[in-house]
């Protein structure tokens, strides 16, 4: 195999094995007799055959692997699978949960939509799809039952001989109990009076949830025997941090401050000698836990006092705060308070005392795209929100003391995680992302942020049928929803994470609240004389923060960025850089034009080709149905002055103002596909941005042609694509399955440079096939666009069924032919690392790879 693994593009880990490994390979393959032992061929350069299926153990068919919603007080198995042995029944929640039966009890009333037999004959819905919720017909019965055929007496064996087989070695009891049907695969398949319940459910869905009203701090730790049913099976190291999390409370880990950065020790340093006097600062910096200091709240506690008192009331109410009485003394850390969010609000702990103690932890939060791995054009989606979500989890008690606050005269602690504390979110991301590794272990896209969470399905009734199984599967593990802010109901545009996602249209778009956050504080500056570093910085900020939807948004902001170098420090004042006002002027001015961004580029219509030397440039512009057109002409005495990656993107620009002029109309609502020689300029074009500032001149200019000729443009490195029946599309110089190759740079041999950047299907030919096994952090781009193009290919992927990028790969055979898995030996010679693979990096093997053939 060929690729790089985990090791990132253009690192090589050879598949060239040797002939006597696979004489010895397929020797073993013929000994090994057990069921799930005997290997299919391996994935090699001719393709991949299908793994007998009375080779592998009874666990459960493919059919069997969309998710199962609960019956009372029963947690889904993965796979579609209920849990082996005996149904387990959970203790109602004190806080009014899900409802849950008694162990023994029958469940009282008709079964639910989840419960019932989903092999009905589907009736005619003549609404179409419902704008409200409504109660459908209930129809008479089950779909008609289907006649066994006589068996044939066997009379070719002894039917009294004792056989053994080993393939029956896990037909158990317990085999056999957890045998379920799967989930619907969409509406067709469901009937009216299912549908009916489906609606019903979520129109009252209050009723099949906690009430926020009653939250109580701690909710997942009071539901923990439904984590640990839930995590029962897992074999991560990240579900056993979890239960134990819950089980004893968060304990805060302390480092000292010797690693901490240099400029958040200088906040901590200004913040004590507020507070505390000149010698004892230092003393207070050392030591592996924070020492005891009582700070003073921020100015804006005190001029949002009603604000704060009140939001302190409810934190006290919920359990959240712990209030000390006259005689018990105070926290060991009293951090000061501050509101922000205004005008909402927002009471918030400056922790930044007990953060310089805090280890920091590098995590990674899901982005927007991460859910065009399962949102396709039109699909429907729904969306929920938890109630105070950090407050679902408690702090252990002794950790408690370094998380005080006062007010007024009182001294309180908090009992869960408070907003303001380093760790937080990533100890929250690590809860919640269990949880969505196990809906999508059940067959369920999920993507999740912090408490925001988001399903979706091209069917209606489907995506309606797993948000029912999300919200219940949540309100099992104690998580308590803020009903206002959930949108429950599938639809095909609506808000998430201050986006419009528009499904029909295939874009982005900034939602209005945060644009108009936005288009304040562009306001301000306009309109203010004088700025410090930290105004533009957080003008800045904001404008950066909407790029997912405003293509345009990170190649402005450069002079924000540039008015606030050389400044000593945040809060120096100086007059406003006219250069950031014209900037600030533009935005105002153009956002509305700019607001909404494609999900992909538009097809490609034509080609044009550009070099540029150190005084001139020339190029070429291919236009379907007309000649090839030529363009040659002389840079000015200051473009010549730029760096190459300038004079190449000058170039770009040129020749694609002369398309623009000779074939505009052509053009319009289509893309140009760029060629040449500079991977600098590829990544500017491509990314549309650049630090360089003649760089990101020169694309304000292409961007602005682009927009008033209603056309994108796609940047490629320029190679001549040869014949070959093959296509390795991550690989390298070194290690490349077939003579045409992708590398992550240009390199002696290759067609071309970064795989991701190309349309698959103007490299491959009709019933060709290309070879995909590309780094683990590219996977769910490369799932993405797999789909997209529809590319026949051997893709090679670690087995990783909690993840958004393996649930889509396992639902392509709904739509193309997939044969595999062929499971790859655990072995390193499987892989042979190149000399390019930094040392210490895991041979890719080792990651339990799998390979499959997927054809169009």
């Amino acid at each position: 195999m060929s690729g790089s693994g985990g090791s990132g593009r253009g690192f090589g880990w050879g598949g060239k094995r040797r002939a006597d490994d696979r004489d010895r390979d397929d020797r073993e393959d013929r000994d090994r007799q057990a069921p799930g032992n005997r290997a299919s061929r391996r994935a090699t350069e001719q393709g991949v055959t299908a793994t007998d299926p009375a080779q592998t153990p009874p666990r459960g068919s493919e059919e069997n692997a969309e998710a199962v919603a609960p019956r009372s007080g029963e947690l889904p198995a993965r796979n579609g699978a209920a849990p082996k042995g005996e149904n387990k029944t959970l203790p109602q929640s004190e806080q009014g949960g899900a409802k849950v039966d008694s162990p023994g009890k029958k469940s009282e009333g008709p079964p639910d939509a989840f419960e019932r037999d989903q092999n009905v004959t589907q009736a005619e819905n003549p609404s179409g799809l419902p704008k409200a919720p409504h109660n459908a017909t209930e129809l008479a019965g089950s779909g008609p039952d289907k006649e066994l055929e006589e068996l044939q007496p066997d009379t070719a064996t002894d039917p009294l001989a004792e056989g053994v087989s080993v393939a029956l070695d896990a037909c158990t009891h317990a085999f056999f109990a957890g045998i379920k049907a799967p989930g619907p695969a969409g509406g067709s398949e469901m009937s009216a009076e299912m549908k009916g319940e489906l609606e019903t459910w979520v129109r009252n869905v209050g009723d099949h949830t906690s009430d926020p009203e009653k939250f109580v701090a701690g909710s997942f730790g009071r539901h923990l025997p439904a984590w640990q049913e839930l995590l029962k099976d897992s074999k991560r190291e990240s579900s056993k941090r979890v239960l134990k999390m819950l089980a004893a409370g968060i304990k805060p880990q302390f480092v000292g401050t010797e690693e901490a950065e240099p400029k958040k020790r200088e906040q901590v340093r200004a913040m004590l000698a507020r507070t505390v006097k000149p010698l004892e600062v230092d003393d207070l910096l050392h030591g592996q836990v924070p020492h005891q200091v009582e700070f003073r709240n921020h100015q804006s506690f005190y001029d949002n006092a009603p604000f704060a008192v009140g939001e302190a009331v409810k934190m006290v109410q919920n359990g959240t705060l712990h209030v000390y009485g006259p005689g018990d003394g105070k926290p060991k850390v009293v951090n000061p308070l501050g509101v922000v969010n205004l005008p909402k609000g927002r009471l918030v702990v400056n922790a930044r005392y007990v953060n310089l103690f805090s280890k920091k932890h590098a995590f990674k939060y899901e982005t927007l795209r991460e859910v065009l791995t399962f949102l396709t054009q039109a699909s429907f989606f729904t969306t929920w929100d938890f109630k105070a979500g950090y407050y679902h989890v408690l702090i252990n008690p002794a950790y408690r003391k370094y998380f005080g606050i006062k007010i007024g005269e009182v001294y309180m602690h908090y009992n869960a995680m408070c907003f303001g504390w380093s760790a937080a979110c990533f100890l929250y991301t690590l809860l919640t992302q269990e949880l969505s590794k196990e809906i999508r272990l059940r067959a369920v896209p999920v993507s999740s942020y912090l408490d925001d969470g988001l399903t979706g399905d091209i069917d209606f009734y489907r995506c309606l049928w797993a948000t029912i199984f999300i919200i219940k599967l949540l309100t099992l593990c104690g998580a308590v929803l803020s009903i206002p802010k959930c949108n429950l109901w599938p639809q095909q545009e609506g808000p998430w994470l201050g986006f419009i996602i528009e499904t029909v249209a295939q874009r982005f778009a900034v939602a209005p609240a945060k644009m108009e956050k936005l288009r304040a504080a562009l306001r301000g500056l306009a309109e203010s004389a004088d700025v410090t570093p930290r105004e533009l910085a957080k003008v800045a900020g904001k404008v950066i923060s909407v790029s997912p939807a405003v293509l345009p948004a990170s190649l402005y902001s450069r002079p924000f960025f540039a008015a606030i170098q050389g400044k000593l420090t945040w809060d120096d004042v100086f007059s406003t850089p006219q250069a950031a006002k014209r900037t600030t002027e533009l935005f105002l001015q153009r956002l509305p034009e700019w607001n909404g961004r494609r999900w992909f580029p538009r097809c490609i219509t034509a080609e044009a080709g550009s070099d540029a030397s150190e005084t001139g440039f020339g190029g070429t512009i291919q236009i379907p149905g007309g000649e090839k057109l030529s363009v040659v002409g002389t840079l000015s005495e200051d473009e010549r002055k730029m760096s190459s990656t300038a004079r190449e993107t000058v170039a770009f620009l040129r020749v694609l103002t002369e398309a623009h002029e000779r074939a505009g109309e052509v053009l319009r609502g289509a893309a140009v596909l760029l060629k040449g020689d500079n991977q600098g300029a590829v990544r500017a074009v491509n990314a549309m941005n650049s630090r360089a500032p003649d760089v990101n001149a020169a694309l304000r200019q292409l961007f602005e042609l682009c927009v008033g000729g209603d056309f994108d443009v796609v940047r490629r490195i320029k190679g001549e694509f040869g014949v070959e029946p093959a296509l390795d599309l991550f690989a390298s110089d070194t290690w490349h399955l077939s003579d045409r190759f992708f590398s992550q740079h240009i390199t002696p041999g290759c067609i071309a440079a970064d795989a991701l950047r190309v349309d698959w299907r103007d490299v491959l030919a009709p019933g060709e096939i290309a070879w995909i096994f590309p780094p683990v952090r590219l996977l769910s781009e490369v799932v993405t666009a797999i789909q997209r193009f529809e590319t026949s290919c051997v893709v090679i992927v670690p087995e990783a069924p909690a993840t958004n990028w393996w649930l889509a790969l396992s639902g392509i055979n709904k739509r193309a032919s997939v044969r595999g898995p062929v499971i790859l030996p655990h072995s390193t010679d499987t892989c042979t690392p190149s000399h390019r693979v930094p040392k210490g990096t895991a041979n890719p093997a080792l990651y339990k790879l799998q390979a499959f053939l997927i054809t169009w």
